[in-house]
């Protein structure tokens, strides 16, 4: 179960990396490469929460997630916010924290998948999804949203409006 791992590939992550290679106390090289690939450029900030777990993969910010599809930072408070493509059954919207475990694979939504359970403990803080619907026909692909700061809907205001890519309904 490659989505409940961080020693072997960067499936099913939220990476966060240093791009700019700042180094010193805010971040390092690269110490690990995933099986299948290679990665460059970049350094690992070091308080990522796996930086100092032996065998990491110290890209992961959060794991347990199936396809995240756009993610978007609220600029007032500084909180992640991910679409995440449901497999058959569910759709979902997640707050991101660091050390936070979507599920995946072993979780779709509020249900137990088929797939079953993870094959050893479970790594970061188990973090259900914040919204998630059942797919539909037509409602089939959660893409991503933003918390409103507008005025011209008060009654939306500090809410967070996504929408689903293949129905266009916007929730």
């Amino acid at each position: 179960k490659l989505t409940q791992r961080i020693d072997d590939s960067l499936l099913s992550g939220i990476l966060r990396i240093d791009v700019d290679n700042r180094g010193g106390e805010i971040s390092a090289p690269i110490s690990k490469q995933p099986r299948d690939g290679m990665t460059a450029h970049y350094s690992i900030p070091r308080d990522n929460p796996w930086f100092d777990e032996p065998g990491a993969l110290q890209e992961f910010w959060a794991i347990g997630f199936r396809n995240p599809f756009r993610m978007w930072i609220d600029p007032e408070t500084g909180a992640a916010w991910v679409g995440d493509v449901g497999f058959e059954s569910w759709e979902e919207f997640s707050r991101i924290e660091s050390g936070g475990n979507g599920q995946w694979d072993y979780r779709e939504g509020p249900v137990e998948s088929e797939f079953g359970g993870p094959d050893g403990p479970v790594l970061g803080v188990e973090t259900p999804p914040f919204y998630s619907y059942r797919q539909t026909s037509m409602d089939r692909a959660a893409l991503g949203g933003v918390i409103y700061r507008g005025s011209k809907y008060p009654q939306l205001f500090g809410m967070y409006v996504f929408g689903d890519n293949n129905s266009g309904v916007l929730r």
